[in-house]
């Protein structure tokens, strides 16, 4: 899987469809060492090598679902280590990652800086207002968040995927961890403000 990354989140579903929780330690580009987490060694120390297993990998694009095979079963740190496979289609993960916001932010694009308003944001993208500012699908951007809204300045790379007047969508590229994890952070504050 390309898209994979340290400390990424994952689900592996065993033969006996029991789930198991964890996220990536360490990964080549043949094998994945993952860390159970605690409430799930007991069910992780039932897989075995070669046992066939079902993962779905939280990504910067969704969830990808992907069929690997236990290359060594748990160790005494709670890693296993499976096979890194082609993914499946990715599922988006809608249900948590988008909330409104009224975020002001900036984009650079071709010298010029456009004054933006989030209609909603997620860990993958933003949806937002250019004021008058037409961009086209596909053009490349920079985003600057400010640190009063998000903890910390954050600048990222993004491009343009849907684009009609002056309301568009934009995907980030790239974005490293800690900035994605501030994104989600603020996020969630905002759905915790909703309820």
């Amino acid at each position: 899987m390309k898209e994979i990354r340290v400390a990424q989140k994952l689900q592996i579903s065993h033969k006996d469809k029991q789930v198991i929780n964890g996220s990536v330690v360490d990964y080549t580009f043949d094998r994945i060492m993952i860390k159970v987490n605690a409430p799930d060694v007991a069910k992780a120390q039932d897989i075995s090598e070669l046992d066939e297993v079902s993962v779905a990998i939280s990504t910067h694009m969704g969830i990808k679902h992907m069929t690997s095979c236990v290359i060594s079963e748990l160790d005494k740190n709670n890693c296993i280590v499976i096979e890194n496979n082609d993914a499946a289609e990715v599922e988006q993960k809608r249900q948590f990652v988008r909330v409104v916001s009224n975020l002001h932010f900036i984009i650079e694009f071709n010298s010029n800086i456009v004054n933006c308003t989030a209609i909603n944001i997620s860990a993958g993208g933003i949806a937002f207002s250019s004021k008058g500012y037409n961009f086209k699908v596909n053009d490349k951007i920079k985003i600057k968040f400010s640190e009063n809204d998000l903890g910390k300045n954050i600048t990222c790379d993004a491009i343009i995927i849907k684009a009609q007047h002056d309301i568009h969508v934009a995907k980030y590229v790239n974005m490293s961890p800690y900035d994605e994890d501030k994104i989600m952070k603020y996020v969630f504050k905002l759905m915790t403000l909703k309820k």
